[in-house]
């Protein structure tokens, strides 16, 4: 096995380079700063680039995409099954050569294929999806995530209004019809959250509005 050297970049920043490019840095990192050493080193360290999934135009490209993607499929559903103890099989058809690969062997896909079509059907389409289904999945989830950060910014920019017009003690910061009619609104949550906390410190002044503890230990 060929020896890595630790380049120590920063206090907090280690790379493992082979001895040619360490040799090679070596002397030049003492007359540079960070971020042109990271420029030097982004051809080692960088990841892979983003694919599209689209379908590749180059013929050799894709034949040598499809063999090395297969192989990985078939070694990934291998493991599955290894270490998850599952029954597992894989068929891949190529249209272009009309051939038919079946993993593990013929007779123990068709017993779990025969497994599944024994399912109510109710229980086959369960977790089944296909690439549309898929991307509206992803879909959902990005306008879920979307909605939560837009609440999100929206509550901080009342927050900054709030403390700007507590600052200036007017309400010229409101510049828009839409802070308008959302700042009261916000400031009615604040005071309906403050308010509970007021009750629920006068019911049992020992805890906060989370019905927290807040005696210090003696």
């Amino acid at each position: 096995m060929n020896k890595l050297f630790v380049l120590h970049l920063t206090p907090f920043t280690y790379f493992l380079v082979s001895p040619p490019l360490y040799k090679s840095l070596v002397g030049t990192l003492k007359h540079i700063y960070f971020p042109e050493v990271c420029a030097i080193l982004a051809p080692f360290i960088m990841g892979r680039k983003k694919v599209k999934h689209e379908l590749i135009a180059n013929e050799t490209a894709r034949r040598t995409t499809f063999r090395k993607r297969k192989a990985s499929l078939l070694k990934k559903t291998s493991e599955l099954k290894i270490l998850c103890g599952v029954e597992a099989c894989a068929i891949i058809y190529d249209s272009q050569n009309y051939q038919l690969e079946v993993w593990p062997s013929s007779p123990e896909a068709c017993r779990v294929l025969e497994r599944f079509k024994d399912l109510p059907l109710a229980k086959q389409g369960k977790y089944m999806m296909d690439q549309e289904g898929f991307l509206k999945k992803n879909l959902c989830n990005l306008s879920g995530s979307l909605k939560k950060e837009k609440e999100k910014n929206r509550r901080l920019k009342m927050e900054l209004l709030l403390s700007e017009c507590l600052l200036t003690k007017t309400l010229h910061c409101l510049n828009n019809m839409e802070d308008m009619k959302e700042f009261p609104c916000f400031l009615e949550e604040k005071n309906n959250l403050i308010t509970r906390k007021i009750e629920s410190f006068c019911i049992n002044p020992c805890q906060d509005a989370n019905g927290k503890d807040n005696n210090n230990a003696v």
